[in-house]
């Protein structure tokens, strides 16, 4: 899958570099695209990210397993050619405590002058997504968020309930594969969700970021987040 290199320290956007966190920039020479950053983590070690652009207004991606950054290589050009902002990272925990990452990243991008986020995930980085959207004591900033097959729950553990995703103001995208086994919570989801809210199918059974794998609909689906995407943010 296509890699991103790596930007030298001097073109960090200002406001990356006005730093009030810890935070540890690691660069590369001669790399023009990404930086690769240590985000502080309660979890004993640092979260590894990688920040993409030098846009106000900034995405952050959560992965589905198996917590492969690189699954959103598809996006992240685009989001970066629309004048955005672009974070992506590394889980450190497990199973629902990844929220707690998705947190700590979402301090980082505050503490950067961020003030206007959209979250996008897929699967267990798009339950996550919701679930931070939905916690008062966390969203703010979060001024958007899209879902790339998400379910209700996975093996006797229930993500939210209905009232919390009825409490959810911001504009919402949940996108899936026709034939994926997370369909039918993600139109459940969907009827939750309060408006304004946004549901797309695509044929195939491709999971979560696999759907940008599959050359029938990729340009497509790519084109509906980068909309979504701009949208929101310019509704603010």
């Amino acid at each position: 899958m296509k890699k991103f290199r790596k930007i030298i320290l001097i073109l960090v956007p200002l406001v990356f570099l006005a730093m009030s966190t810890p935070a540890e920039i690691q660069t590369q020479k001669n790399s023009p695209v990404e930086n690769v950053v240590k985000i502080p983590s309660a979890s004993g070690s640092p979260i590894n990210g990688a920040f993409y652009g030098n846009g106000r207004n900034v995405v952050i991606l959560s992965n589905m397993d198996p917590n492969d950054v690189e699954s959103w290589a598809p996006i992240i050009p685009e989001l970066v050619a629309q004048k955005l902002s672009v974070i992506s990272y590394e889980y450190n925990r497990s199973g629902t405590d990844r929220l707690k990452d998705l947190i700590e990243v979402l301090d980082f991008a505050q503490s950067q002058g961020f003030s206007k986020i959209i979250l996008i995930g897929a699967c267990r980085g798009g339950v996550i997504s919701i679930q931070a959207a939905a916690n008062n004591n966390s969203n703010a900033g979060i001024v958007a968020v899209a879902a790339l097959a998400v379910p209700i729950e996975y093996h006797g553990t229930i993500f939210y309930s209905s009232e919390e995703l009825a409490s959810i103001s911001v504009p919402k995208l949940l996108i899936n594969s026709e034939g994926d086994y997370s369909a039918n919570d993600t139109r459940k989801i969907h009827e939750a969700f309060i408006e304004p809210k946004a549901i797309s199918f695509y044929s195939g059974n491709e999971h979560g970021t696999d759907m940008f794998n599959n050359p029938n609909h990729k340009k497509a689906l790519v084109q509906q987040l980068i909309n979504f995407a701009s949208l929101s943010f310019q509704a603010q």
